[in-house]
């Protein structure tokens, strides 16, 4: 990782993903293993001390997820003036192509650059990296194959092999002493390899929902939805979710043309905020912590 990221040992390293999550504990490792520096803090990025302090410690790195960069967009981060930093990175979920390009255009402008990854933590993290010089060329790519690792597409499945997968799984303390009983990762995800290597990653093996005898791929329905959308199967009922406010009818047309259902097998509704797991990803389930926005009530 810090080879792939080019760490220096001048960088300092806010941790903006928490280190209890295994990209922001690789954000430790690959700094502290170059002799550089990480500045800790729980501080949000919509929370002006945060800027405070990377001007204070002279802070180089900034790691983020996709709802980091919700955040940032939020706050104005694109007009702000933060001569020490010079990159910032986006793993733990995909980040749609025009924003890798509205990004990485800003990074140009205000001197950083964009790197963006693909992961699991069942791969210590990271998989992928896409060079910032490419970003723009190639903003809906996850990127080459981490330095040591080697990918293949099997059955239209992204499958890893290296140093960083995992062990294997432990059910008791016995299975501590049994040594590497997994060679490679079978991700789960779909995607395809160009003849350079570049791997995309086109939706999830099991990110599926049967609707009407019909089998849907949920990724694809989130992608064509207006804003931030989470999609999940409620016993043979596709239900839609999009933060923002809108017209909940027109939404739900729009959710069954995507998925080419009739209108019958769906539900849709803008709401508030999407439910968040602690890594900032959307929640695999519907919430009863979802809220509609006021003028809908």
């Amino acid at each position: 990782m810090a080879e792939a990221l080019g760490v220096r040992a001048d960088d300092r390293a806010l941790t903006t993903v928490p280190v209890h999550h295994s990209y922001g504990l690789s954000v430790v490792h690959s700094h502290l293993l170059r002799g550089a520096a990480v500045v800790p803090t729980a501080l949000s990025v919509a929370d002006d001390c945060l800027w405070r302090l990377l001007d204070r410690t002279r802070a180089t790195t900034l790691p983020g997820v996709p709802y980091t960069f919700d955040l940032l967009e939020r706050v104005g981060f694109a007009d702000r003036d933060l001569p020490t930093l010079r990159s910032v990175t986006c793993a733990g979920g995909r980040l749609d192509p025009d924003r890798v390009r509205h990004w990485a255009l800003v990074g140009r402008r205000r001197g950083w650059d964009l790197t963006v990854m693909y992961g699991q933590t069942e791969a210590t993290a990271r998989i992928a990296v896409l060079p910032p010089a490419l970003t723009l060329q190639y903003p809906d790519a996850a990127g080459y194959a981490m330095p040591g690792t080697r990918l293949q597409v099997d059955g239209g499945e992204v499958v890893c092999q290296g140093p960083g997968v995992m062990l294997g799984y432990a059910d008791g303390p016995a299975d501590l002493a049994l040594g590497r009983t997994v060679d490679l990762l079978r991700t789960g995800d779909l995607g395809t390899l160009d003849a350079d290597g570049l791997l995309r990653v086109t939706g999830r093996l099991r990110r599926t929902a049967k609707v009407l005898g019909l089998r849907l791929d949920l990724d694809h329905v989130e992608a064509v939805l207006p804003g931030p959308a989470l999609c999940v199967d409620d016993d043979g009922v596709l239900v839609a979710a999009v933060q923002g406010c809108g017209d909940d009818a027109a939404l739900r047309r729009e959710v069954a043309a995507a998925a080419g259902v009739p209108l019958g097998a769906v539900r849709a509704a803008h709401v508030t905020c999407l439910p968040r797991l602690p890594g900032g990803k959307p929640a695999a389930a519907p919430s009863p912590g979802w809220s509609r926005p006021r003028h809908d009530r």
